[in-house]
């Protein structure tokens, strides 16, 4: 109307043209639209997130049918059917183990860097690798129903998911705009009072435009949604998938963080650090590390390159059995070796109690302790750690100067766990107590 119809908006300044605001506007539109582009790239960044998700989900199975072996496509599995998975390959649902041991990478899943041992009985999950053993799994869940597939709804859902803050902004904003409106429209009347000529009333005009431009609440509208994008795409950047706007906010009240201890602030990566022998340290390494040969799990291959490392005799083994959570045995060296915990040994008829003490005292150092019985007699132990991340200190320390208590939780042992807690700075607690 300025431009169109200066005759309406008598003025002196300028040569006698009135005020044109075309900087002002042109600002707060590319102010908005800026906005838009950094929510659109976070909600971008979340999709890719989710799409790297999907792909990790295989495109076939091995079907168990009557009396033969099957290779389907994932879409036909049903919960009941049995579905055989074979070192290496990716399980293609949900559902539970029947037959076979192995360890189970599920690192997508949970964030846990060392593989899980899985035998009859245990959960396993879609998208989730098979790393040693071959597995028969009885499927529970497939489809839309699976962890993989809930987990990505809830990302896409996160996309749209608004904070409790959006609606309090939205609230405001039915109360404030009327209320800028009214406001704008009495400093008017004011001025346009004051003033009532010609020029009085483009003075009350501006006055008037000057109010509803200077309380615009734009940011109301747009700082929420933008800051929800923004952060759950950058977290899903980072490895880490917000559940929504709602989460966001009520992290921020957040009082105490609990870490998971392996892979989260260690290494991820046991390492062979100590091997005590009741007599012969060398023969006890070369026969332990010739039934580890036989094993894919993380804590054996250490055992391995370390033997090897130390140039221990390499043996052939045999009979190679292993239970999850206890320990493996096997022919090597002419005899009969065990290797795991005070149980798996107490099983066969083996006290521990002679080393029992060396085993607290390595565990209160931070590590791992196992057991070696030889010819079904006690022969000594090794013990692995996982070494604390050199970021894990300073991040700590961080989360700690932002007022937030720290605690570092584990399935390991309580010692091993408030050792690494104590080089942390940060209480351990166990999830096993």
């Amino acid at each position: 109307i300025v431009v169109l119809f200066p005759q309406l908006f008598p003025h002196t300044a300028h040569g006698g043209l009135p005020h044109i605001f075309f900087e002002a506007a042109g600002a707060i539109i590319s102010f908005v639209l800026i906005g838009k582009l950094l929510e659109a790239r976070a909600r971008k960044r979340l999709s890719l997130a989710v799409r790297g998700l999907v792909a990790l989900a295989p495109k076939t199975a091995t079907r168990i049918d009557p009396g033969v072996e099957r290779e389907v496509a994932v879409e036909s599995l049903r919960p009941g059917d049995e579905i055989l998975v074979r070192p290496g390959e990716r399980i293609a649902a949900d559902g539970v183990v029947i037959h076979g041991a192995s360890a189970a990478d599920e690192s997508m899943l949970t964030g846990e860097s060392l593989p899980v041992d899985k035998k009859p009985g245990d959960a396993v999950f879609g998208a989730t690798l098979n790393v040693s053993g071959a597995l028969t799994v009885r499927l529970q869940r497939t489809g839309a129903d699976t962890a993989l597939s809930r987990i990505v709804e809830a990302v896409e859902q996160a996309q749209s998911n608004r904070a409790p803050i959006s609606f309090l902004a939205d609230r405001v904003s039915g109360i404030f705009v009327p209320v800028v409106v009214a406001i704008s429209l009495i400093a008017f009347a004011v001025w346009f009072f004051v003033d009532p000529t010609s020029t009085g009333f483009a003075e009350a005009v501006q006055r008037m435009v000057a109010v509803l431009v200077i309380a615009c609440p734009c940011a109301l509208g747009l700082a929420t949604p933008a800051a929800v994008a923004v952060g759950s795409g950058r977290g899903a950047e980072l490895g880490m998938l917000v559940k929504g706007g709602s989460v966001l906010e009520t992290l921020s009240h957040a009082q105490v963080v609990l870490l998971d201890k392996t892979g989260t602030v260690t290494e991820g990566k046991p390492r062979l650090t100590d091997v005590v022998a009741l007599e012969n340290e060398a023969q006890l390494l070369a026969r332990v590390a010739a039934i580890e040969r036989q094993s894919e799990h993380p804590v054996a291959r250490a055992i391995v390159e370390s033997a090897e490392a130390r140039g221990a005799a390499r043996l052939d083994a045999s009979d190679f059995k292993m239970e999850a959570g206890f320990g493996v045995e096997g022919l090597a060296g002419g005899g009969r070796v065990l290797l795991g915990t005070s149980e798996w040994l107490a099983r066969a008829g083996i006290s521990t109690a002679a080393l029992d003490e060396r085993a607290n005292a390595l565990a209160d150092l931070g590590r791992t302790p196992s057991y070696v019985a030889l010819d079904g007699a006690l022969a000594g132990l090794v013990a692995v750690a996982d070494r604390p991340l050199q970021a894990a200190a300073s991040t700590i320390r961080s989360l700690r100067d932002d007022g937030l208590e720290v605690r570092l939780i584990s399935g390991d042992r309580q010692r091993t766990v408030e050792a690494i807690g104590r080089e942390l700075g940060v209480d351990g607690v166990s999830a096993e107590v």
